[in-house]
């Protein structure tokens, strides 16, 4: 009984190895089969796309007493699609936050294509974006003037040191003092009131911006077609 053993487990290690030592990838089935007479030995591969058919293919090979030949081989593709939805943001700059500037500048679709993936991005327009590109500084002198009536006499002291004009403080600068009354004192004329005419102003500055920049998304899916795997049919 051991000697029946050892004998046919030598069979079938030189049978795997007689089947395996051309092709380095492994069957995914293998049928035998008589048709019209003729014994067929076949072999199915679920390969790479990248493999080499040629190193498929067997030399002659024996197997349950029949002696097996390369015949054909034929090849089927597998094909591979994946869909999936893809955002790409773009930029425009325009010289005011203006919608229909934005928009004349703005394609409603656009391609997109990777290499891998392909497809047709629609624009969103609710997903506008603007901001201030840059800005430009800007300064001017506000000033106000200002008329105190029937001051007794021309002390600054009676004159405002500021006032306020559009929500802006302006200092005093100037004033200008006006005899509004005389009255007779021992024959002389003296200043009985008298008119300020009071100057403010101070320095303003503002900024302007430059241009506007809008960044906006297209939205679409994007397909990816290509071989997954290649299915070889391998005849003997």
């Amino acid at each position: 009984m051991k000697k029946l053993f050892a004998g046919l487990l030598s069979v079938s290690l030189l049978f795997l190895g007689t089947m395996h030592v051309f092709a380095l990838e492994v069957p995914t089935s293998a049928v035998v089969r008589n048709l019209d007479g003729v014994q067929e030995f076949i072999k199915t591969f679920t390969v790479s796309p990248s493999t080499d058919p040629e190193s498929l293919i067997e030399a002659p090979f024996e197997y349950n007493g029949y002696l097996y030949t390369y015949t054909s081989i034929v090849k089927e593709e597998v094909p591979y699609v994946d869909v999936r939805t893809y955002t790409e943001t773009g930029t425009v700059e325009t010289e005011k936050d203006d919608l229909d500037q934005i928009l004349s500048k703005l394609e409603p679709t656009i391609t997109y294509d990777d290499g891998v993936y392909s497809g047709t991005l629609t624009l969103d327009h609710t997903s506008i974006r603007t901001q201030e590109a840059g800005s430009e500084l800007h300064s001017y002198t506000l000033s106000d003037v200002r008329e105190y009536d029937n001051l007794p006499s021309n002390d600054m002291s009676a004159i405002p040191q500021s006032v306020e004009k559009n929500g802006v403080s302006l200092s005093l600068k100037n004033v200008d003092w006006q005899v509004q009354s005389t009255t007779l004192v021992d024959d002389v004329l003296v200043p009985a009131t008298y008119k300020a005419v009071a100057t403010y102003s101070t320095g303003v500055s503002y900024s302007t911006p430059t241009g506007y920049i809008s960044m906006v998304d297209s939205v679409g899916e994007v397909r990816s077609e290509r071989i997954s795997s290649s299915t070889y049919t391998v005849t003997y």
